[in-house]
């Protein structure tokens, strides 16, 4: 395989994408199961790219985590590869694993059960099940809603509000009643993950007529339960200090006082 210099064109555009991060991909591309580590000879030969370029895209890829370089002078995969990896399991863990912890929830409360998880400045009801009677709360599975004050939107927010059972568990239950629909009320608790981090919020929702602040008094320690069984299947500690912050771990650095919320 030569080693001559990539043409001036390079790093254009193409209907595609970026020449360089189409390489990029390639070069990711190019590990296959059983690999401990590639030399750059056969970087070269699996991707087709000159050692010079395989070379300059490794530069960036090792800055970012996604490509790493032995003592002897193979390539292997980086660590941030692992993490996306993990990441990408538990997403997927979350919509497949939380449906019968919310089937035992909304069975015993008879009220829908829902997990809402966070993107950006939206909630996402994940999954959910249904409720026995004929008048419920409905969320739009999978269709962004506001980050708002429900009890949800404060969960995934990491903040406080009101809460409806003693204190002593990071899976406090927050209740809300007619923040954005005057006619349905919420109780929620946060579901973590191995780290600690909140990565939902397990939500009884209905209507406001019958989900009423004593109700939900006396659902909290059903859905306790149900937070806690789910957050342990994702690894979360038992253990852990139940003063522990429910906020996301950047912030945790910033206070160590205790939030959680629901929607």
């Amino acid at each position: 395989m030569p080693d001559a210099p990539d043409p001036p064109g390079d790093r254009a555009e193409t209907a595609g994408g970026v020449i360089a991060v189409d390489r990029a991909i390639d070069l990711l591309n190019a590990f296959r199961w059983g690999d401990d580590g590639l030399s750059l000879a056969e970087l070269a030969n699996r991707t087709g790219l000159h050692k010079t370029t395989i070379l300059r895209l490794a530069v960036s890829l090792q800055a970012a985590g996604m490509l790493a370089r032995s003592a002897n002078g193979e390539f292997r995969l980086g660590a941030n590869i692992l993490k996306l990896s993990a990441i990408l399991r538990a997403s997927q863990r979350l919509d497949r694993e939380a449906l019968p912890f919310l089937q035992i929830l909304a069975a015993e409360c008879r009220e829908g059960a829902s997990l809402f998880i966070r993107d950006g400045d939206a909630r996402i009801c994940l999954v959910r099940a249904e409720a026995e009677q004929s008048v419920r709360d409905a969320p739009r599975r999978l269709l962004p809603m506001a980050l708002d004050d429900t009890s949800a939107g404060l969960v995934l927010r990491g903040m406080e509000g009101n809460w409806v059972a003693p204190p002593g568990t990071p899976f406090r239950p927050i209740f809300t009643t007619g923040v954005t629909d005057p006619q349905t009320a919420s109780l929620s608790a946060p579901v973590f993950d191995a780290e600690g981090d909140i990565v939902g919020s397990m939500t009884i929702s209905g209507p406001a007529f019958r989900l009423t602040m004593e109700v939900a008094q006396a659902f909290a320690p059903t859905l306790i339960k149900q937070a806690e069984a789910f957050s342990t299947s994702l690894g979360y500690r038992t253990e852990m200090p139940p003063t522990r912050s429910t906020a996301p771990r950047r912030e945790r650095r910033a206070s160590t006082s205790t939030r959680t919320g629901t929607r």
